[in-house]
């Protein structure tokens, strides 16, 4: 088994989010980006969905150049690059999961929804606190992103916190349950028990959705393009 498959593991944190303004983007200051002829490379298929390595490596290094900011004196090794790579591919992964499982839960989001999501993003405001559709045409010109790439991204990153906000809900803890739980352990709250619960159901619930992708085929990785 490679390195970034073996990596990318199926457990992902439970985090109770209004909305997701974007996971991944979150600053254009300063990204290198792939050479010209492997902008159009297909990095990884979930499904139908393609991921290119354009978009993949324009997340790395805007990562990569948060965490060099926060610690200005840090130097990854390639050990710690691969890490950072297969968690950014667990994320894209995760993201395209979850946007395809939506619909099946009946969460949708309109075209309306996304331009309201975009244009409340304070990295696309004037010196007036307005959106600038120059500055977003711009920044993601800086990329080399295409509008249509990055708002498709947005839309899946939504649906991701959309089903995730009906499904959190949907964990209960009876009340039988809860002082079984405390006669074994009588310091826990029923926050942190709850908090508990619903870590343990829904990387349960990922995880079956992960092996029957997987066993269908339906999530392929081309690592040698990352190495």
């Amino acid at each position: 088994m490679n390195f970034f498959r073996k990596h990318i593991r199926v457990i992902f944190i439970v985090t109770v989010v209004a909305f997701l303004a974007g996971t991944f983007v979150i600053g254009f200051g300063g990204a290198s980006l792939a050479a010209d002829d492997s902008k159009s490379a297909v990095l990884l298929t979930v499904n139908d969905s393609k991921v290119s390595l354009n978009l993949f490596n324009s997340l790395y290094n805007n990562t990569l150049q948060q965490i060099r900011q926060q610690n200005p004196n840090i130097e990854l090794t390639d050990a710690q690059q691969r890490e950072l790579k297969a968690r950014i591919l667990q994320e894209l992964i995760q993201t395209e999961i979850f946007a395809q499982e939506a619909p099946k839960y009946g969460v949708i989001v309109s075209n309306n929804e996304l331009q309201l999501n975009i244009k409340n993003n304070a990295m696309f405001f004037n010196n007036n606190n307005v959106f600038d559709d120059n500055i977003y045409r711009q920044a993601l010109a800086s990329l080399g992103i295409s509008a249509k790439d990055f708002e498709t991204l947005i839309k899946k990153q939504i649906l991701s916190a959309k089903l995730r906000l009906i499904l959190i809900p949907a964990v209960k803890v009876s009340p039988s349950e809860f002082a079984d739980i405390q006669n074994a352990n009588p310091t826990i709250t029923l926050e942190a028990y709850s908090q508990l619960k619903v870590n343990k159901v829904l990387n349960e619930w990922y995880q079956d959705i992960m092996k029957n992708y997987n066993d269908k085929g339906k999530i392929v990785i081309k690592e040698d393009l990352l190495q």
